[in-house]
């Protein structure tokens, strides 16, 4: 099974992420990272990454206002991004 998890990362929660992850052997292994910079000095981006044997590589970059077209806004990206994507970060 794949999951998901969300926590906040700064600045009043306007920087956060999201992992995805399986369970190996009782234990988690990150397979996916999305970071939301939304502070008002920072860069206004999401950033995906694909993360394999531990290293982060750079899957995806999207502005920050991608998560206005989203009902319930980032919980809605997060859930549709992942829901729609995860297979991705799941082939070798």
């Amino acid at each position: 099974h794949i999951f998901y998890s969300y926590h906040r990362s700064g600045c009043a929660d306007a920087d956060w992420d999201s992992d995805l992850f399986m369970i190996k052997n009782h234990k988690a292994i990150s397979i996916g990272n999305i970071h939301a910079d939304d502070c008002f000095d920072e860069k206004h981006t999401i950033t995906i990454s694909k993360i394999s044997k531990n290293e982060k590589k750079l899957f995806e970059t999207l502005p920050i206002s991608t998560l206005g077209g989203f009902e319930n806004y980032k919980w809605g990206f997060i859930a549709d991004y992942w829901g729609k994507n995860f297979s991705k970060f799941t082939q070798k």
